[in-house]
């Protein structure tokens, strides 16, 4: 799965738990939430040193890389 599905995927979902669950985020809470739910649907991906956080922050995706395989 691409980066971009990643976060796409991570936002929508947020945004379904925010709008059940109700969490009253003023404006700027809701921008700092939607970029923490962007950046945290990236992290499936760290072990792997082509993705986009991987390459990124190649030192922490070389370890886990070389520690643990990534999946399909």
């Amino acid at each position: 799965m691409l980066g971009r599905n990643h976060v796409m995927i991570g936002l929508g979902l947020y945004l379904a738990a925010d709008y059940v669950l109700g969490s009253g985020c003023t404006q700027p809470d809701l921008t700092n939430c939607l970029a923490a739910a962007a950046l945290g649907s990236l992290a499936p991906d760290l072990d792997s040193p082509r993705s986009y956080l991987g390459r990124r922050l190649w030192p922490v995706s070389w370890t886990f890389s070389a520690l643990i395989r990534h999946r399909g």
